[in-house]
């Protein structure tokens, strides 16, 4: 079934039910967020609500709505975390730990459910990061998230993701659920067209890029269905090439500041997949 989400908002909106969660281990690592409604109680019958999440050791990529205790002096004066060597790398100080804990009570006090790992191409090749990643999967997933989603850019950072996923010792809380492309194709110069864009779903489906991803449910955050090369004319016969290779759609949906524009700024992509 393909499922159609946005970024930041739901452009169509799809139910999952969670199933309970003993927050318990969570408050464990967290404490418990003073301000949270019902903090002791497990998150059910939410929407899905999706949070994408830096991991790269060598980029600091600020995001909004954290607040740690310390913070480069470049960084603006704005409610801001610094994660990505802060999250995964212990020998950076006590800050990573800290900023884990955050992080993890503003995804239970947003009621986050799925999480969407970048950059995982240079965590993978290290084993000590690798191992903080996994003790964070373990701790998002006792704080009520249920799906965790690798994203990949190319073939070699898929078949990274698969040589981890082929471990036959790999706790099941450490797998991933489903596979997620960063591949602009729409963009000029991305170093794909909608064709290889295509060939690369087939390729991941097929097993050719690892067998361990077989099984696994495939996304994408897609912008416009337009073909920089001029290969393909037409919004629905560009989309036809692809869609139906996916299972679920992100549709780049940003409109100024105003969110209740965003659905009518999609109305006509979303047609547009629910027609190929």
């Amino acid at each position: 079934m393909l499922w159609l989400a946005r970024i930041a908002v739901a452009v169509l909106g799809v139910s999952s039910s969670v199933s309970s969660v003993d927050l318990s281990k969570c408050w464990a690592t967290t404490g418990n967020p003073p301000t949270l409604p019902n903090a002791n109680e497990a998150i059910v019958n939410t929407d899905y609500r999706g949070l994408y999440v830096s991991l790269n050791k060598n980029q600091a990529q600020l995001e909004p709505y954290y607040t740690p205790a310390v913070l480069p002096s470049t960084a603006p004066p704005t409610s801001s975390i610094l994660f990505a060597t802060s999250i995964l790398n212990d020998a950076a100080g006590p800050q990573a730990q800290l900023n884990r804990q955050r992080l993890l009570r503003f995804i239970v006090s947003h009621q986050i459910n799925a999480l969407s790992f970048y950059d995982l191409y240079s965590v993978l090749a290290d084993r000590k990061l690798t191992g903080a990643m996994q003790t964070f999967m373990t701790q998002a997933r006792q704080c009520g998230v249920t799906s965790i989603s690798a994203i990949g850019g190319s073939q070699v950072e898929f078949a990274s993701i698969g040589t981890y996923m082929s471990n036959s010792t790999l706790a099941q809380a450490h797998k991933f659920d489903m596979l997620l492309t960063k591949i602009e194709y729409w963009n000029a110069g991305s170093g794909y067209s909608v064709d290889s864009f295509a060939l690369l779903l087939k390729n991941i489906r097929s097993g050719s890029v690892s067998k361990s991803l077989i099984n696994l449910p495939i996304a994408s955050y897609l912008g416009w269905f337009i073909d920089p090369n001029g290969k393909i004319s037409g919004e629905q016969a560009i989309a036809n090439v692809f869609i139906p290779l996916l299972d679920r759609v992100y549709l780049h949906s940003y409109y100024g500041t105003d969110p209740s524009q965003a659905y009518g700024y999609t109305t006509t992509r979303l047609t547009v997949v629910q027609n190929a």
